[in-house]
């Protein structure tokens, strides 16, 4: 039996003691990401990681690649990103190293600092450290059922020794990882090594124009004045810092009663934050190679912290403006993953989708807001979330913008949107969608076209009755599901001259409910008010009650239920003071409501109707009395 681990396979000899090891080195470019993720999830299912941690597994090094690739080699030429992942009990830890210049954000870049939060979530602990050089080393450790390796992967020695010092790295790790940290972890972090290590200690860290600040100072018995005095100078921290090593610096004991002082640097070159230094009385011996690997150990915990603390923060201050940036966009932006899943919208995409809140729409299941409205093409083919061009773009397809009508069914406000969708550059996990509302534009454009073929309609005929039909048809499905023209003939009765609807079964209901129920010129209210005073009635929420209250005979009610009106617009077509006939328009199984825009639209038409009748019964005239 063999175990291949990170150098090649192992005899059988040593099985027993050296786990299997990932270890993979790719360019930092992201062809890179889907590779290493195929490889990390197949290493980790054979280690006896259950689907969903090795899902987990997956998407946190996706992003921590991601973020090596996006973040490390700014303005420098492309390096490489190393992956190594090793079992223990339970668990797989899980390093990805880079040589660059760190992971702080970059103003240009595409990503809404999503990667470290998603991160965070999926890990049971999270430490990023200074990789080799300059670069990041981000450690992570995974919760996996089923793995079987060491206890831990640092395992100490047996001797006093080496416990107390695996303790101490520990309690350093847990202090950086503290909700309080830096803050008052800063103190507490010198009260660790204050007199265990040493018998001073001190943290500076870097201002902004690169100048030392102490922070913290801890020294035994009566050393903290000399000490405070010599520290004010910056001189140790600054030489840490210049050589990029710990600095080894003899002192005066008789002065100071320190025989030596360690600076040791916190973080290098780009990324450097400060610096930890530690005083030694010559009682505890000249600090020789191990124990200034020790304190150094020491110093890049304390670092990894600090660098850990400030990335978040910056990365969370770099959300939020440009989460600001986003809000103020007219346009709508949501972001979501692979799965779906709405991680990102601005206050635009809130409104748009009808939510309350940017959280109910995070919360919302894929689907569910695209199910409240009613989606359409142009040309009435309707739409379902997968047609939807974000779907489409993560399930691998290549998209087009798609331009949709989109009705909410609660309100019936009717919006026309172009939607365009782009995946983010990191592998492919996450797509942007920018969603304009192109309504007036997009309206103004369909009523301008109306209005001209019905004007040539209007115009070309001077057999009024035929060319009123057929601008009712023309109104539908556009302005309305159903229009109607009722006319006033010489005798002054009320003809219907035009019924319109684009499905032939419901034109024959409709046309059987005018034979049996006429309208009623003797009310005061309906089509009667609307002849008799020549104004609008407009009902942008037809109810139920309304119906109840207007109906009387069962049969018809049932009808109209069945109908299933939404919204209606009686319209009189006037000439001056002189009401000769009405326009209808209701609409139904496209759950829009009518707006004043549409009133003023259909009063438009109707008064160029008006003015078409007359003419062509003036011109009927001049040729009975010739």
């Amino acid at each position: 039996m063999t175990v291949t681990g990170g150098s090649g396979d192992v005899g059988s000899g040593v099985a027993a003691v050296l786990p299997a090891r990932f270890e993979r080195e790719v360019e930092a470019q992201p062809r890179s990401v889907p590779l290493i993720r195929h490889q990390l999830s197949a290493f980790a299912a054979e280690q006896g990681a259950e689907e969903g941690a090795v899902a987990s597994i997956a998407l946190a090094v996706t992003e921590a690649v991601t973020n090596a690739i996006v973040h490390a080699y700014v303005g420098r030429d492309p390096g490489t990103v190393l992956v190594i992942a090793e079992p223990a009990l339970d668990a797989l830890v899980v390093r990805v190293i880079d040589t660059g210049r760190g992971m702080g954000p970059r103003t240009d870049s595409p990503g809404l600092g999503l990667g470290m939060p998603t991160i965070g979530r999926l890990t049971t602990s999270c430490e990023v450290r200074q990789g080799p050089g300059c670069g990041t080393e981000l450690r992570m450790v995974f919760d996996a059922l089923g793995v079987r390796g060491p206890h831990r992967p640092t395992t100490p020695g047996d001797d006093a020794d080496d416990r107390e010092r695996f303790e101490l790295l520990s309690s350093v790790a847990r202090l950086a990882e503290d909700a309080g940290w830096p803050g008052q972890g800063i103190e507490r972090l010198v009260d660790l090594f204050v007199p265990r290590v040493a018998d001073a200690c001190a943290v500076e860290v870097l201002d902004e124009g690169s100048t030392p600040r102490r922070v913290a100072l801890r020294c035994a018995d009566a050393l903290e004045g000399p000490v405070r005095e010599w520290l004010a100078e910056g001189v140790p921290a600054l030489a840490a810092l210049r050589e990029g090593r710990p600095q080894v610096i003899e002192l005066d004991e008789a002065l100071l009663g320190l025989g030596w002082w360690v600076s040791v640097p916190l973080g290098g070159g780009e990324r450097a934050l400060g610096a930890l230094g530690f005083g030694l009385r010559s009682s505890r011996g000249r600090p020789e190679d191990e124990r200034l690997d020790f304190l150094a150990l020491l110093g890049e915990r304390a670092a990894s912290g600090l660098a850990n603390s400030r990335l978040i923060d910056e990365l969370r201050s770099t959300r939020r403006r440009l989460e600001r940036i986003l809000d103020a966009l007219a346009e709508a932006i949501t972001v979501h993953g692979g799965d779906n899943q709405i991680v990102y919208a601005n206050d635009a995409a809130v409104r748009l989708l009808g939510g309350s809140s940017v959280e109910e729409v995070l919360a919302a299941r894929p689907g569910e807001l695209a199910a409240r409205f009613i989606i359409s093409r142009e040309d009435g083919s309707p739409v379902g979330f997968g047609d939807l061009p974000g779907p489409r773009l993560v399930a691998g397809e290549q998209v087009e913008p798609l331009l949709t009508r989109s009705v909410e069914r609660a309100t019936g406000i009717e919006r026309w949107l172009l939607t365009k969708t782009t995946l983010l550059d990191d592998g492919g996990t996450f797509a942007v969608n920018i969603i304009e509302d192109v309504t007036d534009a997009k309206n103004a454009e369909r009523r301008q076209r109306f209005l001209a073929r019905a004007a040539g309609m209007l115009a070309s005929s001077l057999d009024y009755e035929q060319t009123l039909e057929h601008v009712a048809r023309l109104a539908v499905p556009d302005l309305a599901d159903w229009c109607a023209v009722d006319l006033f003939d010489e005798d002054g009765a009320l003809q219907r001259l035009g019924l319109a609807h684009v499905d032939p079964a419901k034109l024959a209901l409709g046309r059987e409910m005018q034979r049996r129920w006429p309208p009623n010129l003797e009310t005061d209210t309906g089509l009667a008010a609307v002849l008799r005073d020549g104004r609008s009635a407009v009902y942008p929420d037809v109810t139920e009650e309304m119906l109840v209250a207007a109906v009387e005979d069962p049969e018809q009610l049932a009808l109209l239920r069945e109908i299933g009106m939404r919204s209606a617009m009686l319209v009189p077509m006037r000439l001056g003071e002189r009401t000769i006939g009405s326009m209808t328009f209701v609409t139904a199984e496209s759950a829009r409501a009518f707006t004043p825009e549409d009133l003023a639209f259909a009063e438009d038409l109707a008064h160029r109707a008006a003015v078409a009748v007359e003419n062509a019964r003036l011109y009927a005239a001049a040729r009975r009395g010739a």
